[in-house]
């Protein structure tokens, strides 16, 4: 009895206990929606990601700028070349908080909802706080997902991309290209081996 009650006790606290957790680029995504024409959505997405939670509960992840995908290779192009600067600003980087007594105490299969990250985006050199309602489930052992239970919304104007974004609409000939931005996000993290 003893042993078992010690087996349990060490897997409730396993989660804080560990090392760092890495994002898994092939199950995580994150999306954004252009608006163009007024009425035009498109859902574009990066295709880069990493990104890692250390043992005191710090999140970072990293979105490559150049992976931009708009499902139309010159369009991405021209995003990478006129909007993110890529060949000066390959990243924007994501940091935020996660409480893992919390999480530790989550069972498998276990999902939290409402809960609220607080965090900053780094864009270009501005760094902007920023707040995100969530879900976090426990997948299984050592994985963990982080989704958006709501969309963010980024400001090109924040981040000094509004004349990307007029160099775009003016290239492309459109009448209007929103300067507000949703953004969703799936996060999976994975224990570090």
């Amino acid at each position: 009895m003893k042993r078992m009650i010690a087996s349990i006790a060490l897997l409730t606290c396993s989660f804080a206990a560990h090392a760092d957790w890495k994002l898994d680029n092939d199950k995580s995504q994150l999306s954004f929606v252009s608006i163009k024409k007024n009425e035009v959505a498109e859902i574009n997405r990066f295709n880069q990601l990493e990104g890692t939670v250390d043992t005191k509960g710090q999140a970072k992840v990293k979105i490559h700028l150049s992976s931009v995908n708009t499902n139309i290779p010159i369009r991405d192009q021209r995003m990478q070349e006129h909007l993110f600067k890529v060949n000066k600003y390959t990243v924007a980087e994501m940091t935020a908080s996660l409480d893992l007594e919390k999480l530790g105490k989550l069972a498998i299969g276990e999902v939290l909802i409402n809960e609220v990250l607080t965090g900053e985006l780094d864009l270009h050199g501005i760094k902007k706080e920023l707040s995100a309602k969530v879900v976090i489930a426990r997948l299984a052992e050592g994985k963990l997902l982080v989704t958006t239970q709501e969309p963010l919304i980024i400001y090109a104007q924040n981040h000094k991309l509004a004349k990307g974004v007029e160099k775009l609409r003016q290239i492309a000939q459109l009448p209007s290209i929103s300067n507000a931005v949703p953004v969703t996000f799936v996060l999976h993290f994975s224990e570090a081996k």
